[in-house]
């Protein structure tokens, strides 16, 4: 079994300058959009922002293409999140994906 952490908010909320999405260490990217790590963890949500919204869900179909055919992967989408349920749930599957329990 393989478990992959997609966000963990500990790992941003102490290392996000060190964060390939932090403008300051990205040159595509603007500190309109993300200036910090609240607006990639929790803001995408909370604040339906649109172009953080897309990168993520970049990020899961990548992800997702390298990863789906194996069975042993259980993918953990957020670790002891406080961001509320609206963050917890499942809104956005890819179309080539089979349908997902939740623990």
């Amino acid at each position: 079994m393989v478990q992959l952490m997609i966000w963990d908010h500990f790992d941003l909320s102490g290392n996000f300058e060190k964060h390939p999405l932090n403008p300051e260490n990205n040159i595509t990217w603007n500190d309109e959009v993300i200036s910090g790590y609240e607006d990639y963890y929790g803001g995408s949500v909370k604040e339906n922002n649109q172009q953080v919204l897309d990168l993520q869900k970049r990020y899961v179909d990548k992800l997702l293409s390298l990863t789906f055919k194996y069975g042993n992967v259980l993918y953990n989408m957020t670790n002891e999140s406080s961001l509320g349920e609206e963050w917890e749930k499942v809104s956005y599957l890819p179309t080539n994906t089979m349908p997902l329990t939740s623990c």
